[in-house]
């Protein structure tokens, strides 16, 4: 999606319930991060996800809390159809097979995976758009918040694992302690383990007929929220490379879209634009994104837009945005300083 990802509102005002019992001053965090009173009453708005990186980001300030994002996610009180389909699920089988098909209605990039090993069920959550999955607390908050699903929803839920991309923040053992189970920081992918016999658990609102009508509202609003042009899907195959550590070629977002490169370009010429346009405009997005990220490196940032090079990142980015990558993160760190003095928020 060119503009960026998008979550439901109703996900925006449970982050900002779980911070609100964390301490946090949730209508500070509110304005500050632009959020819109209006869409956050809306249950069908959509809200760009960069409001949820500001959230989280201010949060940890205001609370001087590394762990904001397990924190918030193992109070947040989860609500919409993603979590009502689960607790409906005439099996915790049944709910995981639904996740794994609904997960874009709370996040329009998210994917969730579920395989089988000797035993052990592994549930990936990966949030897909660069610079969720990079963001600690993000990745910290859903993974913690679909943890904290299980449990309300699963009788007895008991997870075996938890694996985070990150490093660890120095405070392992209150991560643990607030998962309830052991952590590896630092891995491939954010997954949580659980023993295959829970997948025979009913979860305590089970009943076929409401889960049936749930997820008949699950698939309009599915419907509502996919990409519907050429240039949408590009864009969305352009992040899922970026985030899988891949260069986003042409020829590559052709294959994955089961296209030709001809048939590619001639559908967005049709659409006014061009495979360099999308592909420019995602990483400048991106880009933008992980450079208010101060603990990332611009040279790490240019990789993960797909640079090998810093000095051609840093011209392709001084091309987009006016400024050297050094000079616009110097510029940005120096504007969000300014809003965080008495009376600017």
């Amino acid at each position: 999606m060119a503009a960026g990802s998008t979550i439901a509102s109703i996900q925006a005002t449970v982050l900002l319930d779980a911070l609100g019992s964390l301490g946090a001053d949730v209508k500070a965090l509110r304005a500050a991060s632009g959020l819109n009173e209006r869409d956050l009453r809306d249950p069908d708005a959509r809200i760009p996800s960069k409001h949820l990186l500001e959230i989280l980001e201010r949060a940890s300030d205001q609370l001087r809390d590394p762990l904001v994002g397990l924190h918030a996610g193992a109070r947040a009180h989860t609500r919409g159809p993603l979590f009502y389909l689960l607790l409906s699920s005439c099996s915790l089988a049944q709910a995981l097979r639904r996740f794994t098909r609904f997960a874009r209605v709370t996040l329009d990039t998210q994917e969730f995976r579920v395989g089988r090993d000797r035993g052990v069920v592994s549930l990936t959550v990966d949030p897909v758009d660069p610079p969720i999955a990079q963001n600690r607390h993000a990745c910290d908050y859903i993974v913690a918040a679909v943890l904290t699903s299980l449990r309300r929803a699963v009788p007895r839920f008991r997870p075996l694992r938890v694996d985070l991309v990150h490093a660890a923040p120095g405070a392992e053992a209150e991560a643990e302690k607030t998962i309830g189970c052991p952590v590896r920081f630092k891995a491939r992918r954010n997954v949580l383990y659980f023993a295959d016999a829970a997948l025979q658990s009913v979860p305590a609102a089970a009943n076929s007929t409401i889960g049936d009508q749930i997820e008949r509202y699950a698939e309009s609003l599915l419907r509502r929220i996919a990409p519907r042009t050429c240039r949408d899907r590009v864009a969305a195959a352009v992040r899922r490379l970026l985030v899988e550590g891949h260069r986003p070629d042409r020829r590559v977002v052709a294959r994955r879209l089961n296209t030709s490169e001809r048939t590619l370009q001639r559908q967005l010429e049709e659409e006014g634009t061009s495979f360099k346009a999308v592909r420019d405009r995602v990483r400048e997005e991106t880009s933008r994104a992980l450079l208010s990220n101060a603990s990332l490196k611009v040279e790490a940032v240019g990789r993960s837009v797909g640079f090998s090079e810093a000095s051609a990142f840093s011209k392709a980015f001084t091309r987009w945005a006016g400024h050297s990558p050094a000079r616009f993160r110097a510029l940005s760190h120096r504007t969000r300083r300014a809003r965080r003095r008495p009376g600017k928020s």
